[in-house]
């Protein structure tokens, strides 16, 4: 006969009259008061806690949960968004101004470079900026979904 106690997942699966049980097990049951007591103890939690009602609650949980992951509407015009699009028309605004006044130069400048270097040069100036743009673009899309579910 075992003279240990048996441990609390041994005495549950004796309770639950799990099918898996071992003779020893059994046998130490028979003649242990104290594994019998926590035995019916154990029983009568399990008994207990199947006659309970299933919880419920008086709302339905699937719409509220649902609500908080939709994304929060966005309002029209946000004061950032008016200082980015005012950044935006001042630094147009310069560019502008700067070609106005200086596009003497640039024609000239353009003028006595080689046809190649001026194509070189305006198409890696095109792609490097359209690839920043985008890079920038989808930068700012993760940090605002970011934003958006917290």
């Amino acid at each position: 006969m075992n003279t240990k106690h048996l441990t609390d997942d041994e005495l549950q699966q004796y309770a639950l009259n799990s099918p898996d049980r071992d003779a020893a097990i059994a046998e130490h049951v028979h003649f242990c008061e104290e594994c019998k007591a926590a035995i019916e103890t154990y029983r009568l939690l399990f008994t207990g806690i199947s006659e309970q009602d299933i919880p419920a609650f008086d709302f339905d949980l699937s719409e509220v949960v649902v609500k908080q992951l939709q994304p929060s509407p966005k309002t029209k015009l946000l004061p950032e968004d008016f200082f980015m699009y005012l950044f935006a028309f001042v630094m147009i605004i310069i560019t502008g101004t700067m070609f106005y006044f200086f596009k003497g130069y640039m024609i000239e400048l353009f003028n006595s470079a080689g046809n190649f270097a001026v194509y070189l040069t305006v198409a890696s100036v095109v792609v490097l900026l359209i690839f920043l743009c985008i890079d920038l673009y989808k930068t700012h899309q993760q940090k605002m979904k970011a934003i958006d579910f917290y």
